[in-house]
C-alpha cells in the first residue's frame, strides 16, 4: 500500500470518526429523516404507525436515504444504518474529488484530499445528507466520463447507468454532474473547433445520456397536488432578486466553512485563504481551465439563485460547497520543494485538526439531550399528538451547548424528538411527509394537524406574545392547539425563565422535567377524553 492510499484511508477513517461519539448526530434534519426511516422499516407490519402514514410509491430525485437505510436497517440497528449513511455522505465527496482530479491531471496526488475540509459544512449540519450523497456521486460521474472519453461506447453506457441513480438520490446531484460533463464536452469542443462532425458526435454522445434522465424529469412530482410540471422549479427564481439579504447572501458564501463554533471556522477560513493567496501570488498553482472556469461560475451565479425554491431551504448555500471540491479537482500546486509540499500539508492537517475538535466536541455534547428526551418521554402513549416547540432565548442570553445551533443563528435541535416519538408511536405534526420530497404521506385525520414545511414554533407562540419564531399563527395546527394535541414538548427548557412546574398551569398540567426538555399534558384535550370516557 503506497502512501497516497494511507493518507487517503487516515482522511476518510478521520472524517467518519465523530460517528462513534454519539447515535444520533445533531445534523438539524438528520433525526426527522431518521423517524421516517423507522416508519418505512416498519411499512405495512406497523398498524400503529399505518394508522397515522402510508407510503405513496411515485418518481421523488430525493430518494437516497429512503434507497439505502432500509436495507441497511435489515442488517444493523436501524441508528447505525442512519450512520452508515452519514458515512456516505461524508466521504463520497472526498472519493468523488479524487477520482476526477487524478481523471482530469492523468496522475495520483494527495491535493484532492485538502478537499475533506469542506465536507462538514452548513448543508451537512442542516442534515441535507441526499445533497451531500449525490454531490459524491456526480463528481465519480463526471470523472467517469472524463476517464473514458477515448471509449464513447463504454462512456455513454457508464455515465447513463450511474445517472440515474444519481438522479433518485437527489435532483441536485445529477444537475451537477452533468453540469460538469457539459464544462468538459464545453472544452472539448473548444480545442476541436475546427472539426465539426467530431462537436456533433460529442452533442450526440450527451445527448443519449440525457434521455433517462429527461424521461424521469418530465415524471417527477414537484408539489402536493401532484403537478408533474418540468417548469415548476424555476417559478420561484425571481425570489433571488425581489427578496435579496446581502447579510445572508454573505454568510450563504462561506457555507463550505461554517459548523458550531463561528469564531474557529472563520479563523480556519483565514488560514485556508492564506495558503491558497500565497500559492496563487508566488505562481505556485496551476489547474484545468475548464474547472476552474465552472468553480467561478458557481459563485456568479450564486447572488441570483433563491434561497428557498418549491419548499426546499438554502439552494443557493450548496453552490459555494459544490464549488469548494470542484476547485480542489480542479487545481493543483507545482514547482512546490520537499519542504514547500511539507508546509502546505502541515497547515491543511491542522486546519482539518481544528475542524474535527469542534465537531466532536459539539456531537459529545448530545448525547446527554438524547438521555434526558428518553426519560421525559416515557408517559406519552401510542396515538398520542404531541406538538413540539422550542423555549426562545432568554435576554441577556446564558451560554449554551454549542451543538444547539450552527453559524451562531440556526438552531439545530427541532427535530431531535422525532426518532423517539415514532419509537413510541406517537404523532407529531413535523415529520417530513411532502409528496414532492418523500414517499410517506400523512392520513387523516392526522393530516389536518401536520405541517413539514416549518420549524417547530417557539413556545411563546402558543399564547399569542410576539415573537421571532420558525412559524407564526397562521400554521393550522398551531390556531387550535389545545383541542388538537394531548401533550405539548418544550425543547431547551433551561432557557426558560418560569419554572417547569409553574408553566401555564390554566392550560398546561405538569408531566416531567429535565434540563434538556419538559413535558406537559394539554388539559382541554384531558376534559375532552374524561367526557368521552363518561359518555360511554
Amino acid at each position: 500500500m503506497n502512501f497516497r492510499r494511507i493518507a487517503l484511508f487516515v482522511v476518510l477513517a478521520a472524517l467518519v470518526a465523530p460517528l462513534f461519539i454519539t447515535a444520533i448526530p445533531p445534523l438539524l434534519d438528520y433525526p426527522n429523516h431518521l423517524a421516517r426511516m423507522a416508519i418505512l422499516v416498519q411499512a405495512g407490519r406497523d398498524a400503529d404507525l399505518s394508522a397515522m402514514y402510508a407510503i405513496d410509491w411515485h418518481i421523488v430525485p430525493n430518494l437516497g436515504m429512503d434507497m439505502v437505510v432500509p436495507v441497511l436497517a435489515k442488517i444493523f440497528p436501524l441508528d447505525v444504518a442512519g450512520r452508515i449513511f452519514i458515512a456516505l455522505a461524508l466521504i463520497l465527496p472526498v472519493l468523488g474529488t479524487v477520482a476526477l482530479h487524478r481523471a482530469v491531471f492523468r496522475k495520483p496526488s494527495l491535493w484532492p484530499l485538502a478537499s475533506a475540509l469542506f465536507v462538514y459544512n452548513a448543508t451537512l449540519l442542516a442534515g441535507f445528507l441526499n445533497f451531500m450523497v449525490g454531490a459524491g456521486l456526480a463528481l465519480l460521474g463526471a470523472a467517469c466520463w472524463v476517464r473514458l472519453k477515448d471509449k464513447p461506447v463504454w462512456q455513454i453506457a457508464a455515465t447513463a447507468i450511474i445517472a440515474v441513480p444519481v438522479f433518485f438520490t437527489h435532483l441536485f446531484g445529477v444537475g451537477f454532474m452533468f453540469l460538469v460533463i457539459g464544462s468538459f464536452e464545453l472544452n472539448q469542443a473548444w480545442q476541436h473547433r475546427d472539426k465539426p462532425a467530431k462537436i456533433f458526435a460529442q452533442g450526440v454522445k450527451l445527448g443519449l445520456c440525457l434521455l433517462p434522465i429527461i424521461a424521469l424529469y418530465f415524471n417527477t412530482r414537484f408539489a402536493d397536488d401532484g403537478t408533474t410540471s418540468p417548469f415548476a422549479v424555476f417559478k420561484t427564481m425571481w425570489w433571488a432578486l425581489y427578496n435579496f439579504n446581502p447579510m445572508w447572501k454573505l454568510t450563504g458564501l462561506a457555507a463550505g466553512f461554517l459548523t458550531y463554533d463561528t469564531q474557529t471556522d472563520l479563523t480556519i477560513m483565514a488560514g485556508f485563504i492564506a495558503i491558497i493567496a500565497t500559492l496563487a501570488l508566488t505562481r505556485k498553482f496551476g489547474g484545468a481551465f475548464w474547472l476552474v472556469a465552472l468553480t467561478a461560475a458557481l459563485f456568479v451565479l450564486y447572488p441570483f439563485v433563491p434561497n428557498v425554491m418549491t419548499g426546499t431551504g438554502w439552494i443557493d448555500f450548496r453552490l459555494p460547497v459544490l464549488a469548494g471540491f470542484l476547485f480542489f479537482a480542479g487545481t493543483f500546486p507545482r514547482r512546490l520543494s520537499r519542504r514547500g509540499h511539507a508546509i502546505v500539508g502541515l497547515v491543511f492537517v491542522l486546519l482539518m485538526g481544528a475542524r474535527l475538535g469542534v465537531i466532536a466536541s459539539a456531537w459529545q455534547e448530545q448525547n446527554s439531550d438524547l438521555s434526558d428526551l428518553h426519560a421525559v418521554l416515557e408517559p406519552i402513549k401510542t396515538h398520542d399528538r404531541v406538538l413540539v416547540v422550542v423555549a426562545a432565548k432568554a435576554e441577556p442570553a446564558a451560554p449554551e451547548p454549542k451543538h444547539w445551533q450552527f453559524f451562531a443563528i440556526q438552531p439545530s435541535i427541532w427535530h431531535i424528538a422525532a426518532p423517539t416519538l415514532v419509537e413510541r408511536r406517537a404523532f407529531f405534526p413535523q415529520l417530513f411527509a411532502t409528496g414532492a420530497k418523500q414517499l410517506l404521506r400523512v392520513q387523516p385525520p392526522y393530516d389536518k394537524i401536520a405541517d413539514d414545511t416549518v420549524g417547530p414554533p417557539y413556545e411563546r407562540v402558543l399564547w399569542g406574545r410576539d415573537h421571532w419564531a420558525p412559524t407564526d399563527r397562521k400554521i393550522g395546527y398551531i390556531q387550535n392547539w389545545q383541542h388538537d394535541f394531548d401533550y405539548v414538548l418544550v425543547l431547551a427548557e433551561s432557557r426558560m425563565t418560569t419554572p417547569a412546574q409553574d408553566y401555564h398551569p390554566e392550560a398546561l398540567e405538569f408531566v416531567a422535567t429535565s434540563k434538556f426538555a419538559a413535558l406537559y399534558r394539554v388539559e382541554e384535550r384531558e376534559a375532552e377524553q374524561r367526557n368521552v370516557t363518561a359518555q360511554r
